[in-house]
């Protein structure tokens, strides 16, 4: 993912979708009709995090043989980072399908994972490629990024018989 602090401001990012692109003509005439391109505006809301004020008093940083604060300051930046890489899965994933969030639906035969979703499938990728393909054609040779998370990575790969005899 691209780092998109250039487009924060104050509490969101600023996203823009480009609109429709201009024709293409085969032995044009000229002059060339000049058109204006509408850019389509978007955002996406940050949310703020806290944790909870910890105190470690310097009597036991003393008495101890290890550093207690270093020990709850790194504990609380990983669980901090957990909860924010876990709410950016779910919430910057779309929730609908449309031009710019393309979605598949994994079909209701499809196995049932451990998290009681449907296994995603290496057809139902290819599936999700064509449509990327249909949908976005100046960039059919584009490379995608498919997000996973980690239970839904290893169902497709036990449920799928090419991924299970590749080397992961």
């Amino acid at each position: 993912m691209r780092n998109m602090t250039g487009f924060v401001e104050y509490n969101r990012i600023n996203l823009a979708y480009s609109g429709v692109p201009g024709a293409v003509e085969r032995n044009p005439t000229y002059p060339r009709p000049v058109v204006q391109r509408t850019d389509t505006p978007d955002f996406v809301e940050l949310d703020n995090y806290a944790t909870e004020a910890i105190m470690v008093r310097d009597i036991e940083t003393i008495e101890l043989a290890y550093n207690k604060r270093e020990s709850y300051l790194s504990d609380t930046r990983d669980n901090l980072a957990a909860k924010i890489e876990i709410d950016c899965m779910w919430n910057l994933g779309p929730t609908s399908d449309s031009s710019h969030t393309p979605i598949v639906q994994t079909p209701g035969t499809n196995a049932l994972a451990a998290d009681g979703y449907r296994v995603v499938t290496a057809e139902d990728i290819k599936r999700l490629r064509k449509q990327l393909n249909t949908k976005y054609p100046a960039h059919k040779n584009d490379a995608w990024v498919l997000v996973l998370d980690a239970e839904s990575y290893w169902s497709m790969v036990a449920n799928d018989t090419h991924l299970k005899i590749s080397k992961h």
